[in-house]
């Protein structure tokens, strides 16, 4: 799921940072059915997205996330506890 997360985050960014209507229409050809029915409920897996599009700095991906986490049932506070522990997790792994 993470290896997923981590392509689509690669492509998504690319097509938001160039903004070329070619790029934005066309068809990605990435396998992402595991998105659609998630084994770990919706929520959670929104969570882990946003989590994983933070780290990776897909700003399109990061708000989009964080709207579906949040309509999925989550709240701010969990999503911001989230972030935090996402961020401590990425800094203590840099240290090794």
């Amino acid at each position: 799921m993470v290896s997923l997360l981590n392509i689509n985050n690669v492509y998504y960014r690319f097509r938001h940072f160039i903004e070329k209507e070619y790029y934005n229409l066309a068809n990605p050809g990435i396998k992402m059915s595991i998105m659609l029915n998630p084994l770990l409920g919706k929520e959670l897996f929104e969570l882990l997205s946003l989590c994983v599009s933070a780290i990776n700095g897909c700003e399109m991906c990061v708000k989009s996330h964080e709207a579906s986490v949040i309509q999925h049932g989550a709240s701010q506070e969990k999503v911001h506890d989230a972030i935090r522990a996402t961020a401590i997790a990425k800094g203590l792994l840099v240290m090794f």
